[in-house]
């Protein structure tokens, strides 16, 4: 399965799951004195970042989507890696990495 096969919802129920799970783990190990406090604040709001990350993206997307519904653009996979790739209708779909790779 490839990554672009798991959408950013499920990605974000995902983390929010272990950041649940590591919040229960985080306590025990403070208070068994196997785990600082500070990096257990750190790592927790480390993860919490990478929630709001993805959510970001996700609403971005959606707002990308709503303006090719409104335009000539296609969304499309790019023909080299599969990526997502924003295109006209009369372009070959590369994504900019697999452009910039080819020269072309």
């Amino acid at each position: 399965m490839a990554d672009s096969d798991i959408s950013i919802d499920a990605q974000v129920r995902c983390v929010q799951r272990e950041l649940a799970l590591r919040g229960n783990v985080y306590k025990k190990r403070i208070a068994a004195g196997k785990m600082d406090r500070q990096d257990a604040v750190k790592e927790y709001r480390t993860m919490q970042a990478v929630v709001e990350s993805l959510k970001s993206i996700s609403f971005q997307k959606t707002r990308w989507l709503e303006l090719i519904d409104r335009s000539s653009l296609v969304l499309t996979k790019c023909a080299r890696c599969g990526s997502e790739v924003i295109i006209l209708p009369d372009e070959t779909a590369k994504c900019l990495s697999c452009r910039d790779a080819t020269g072309k």
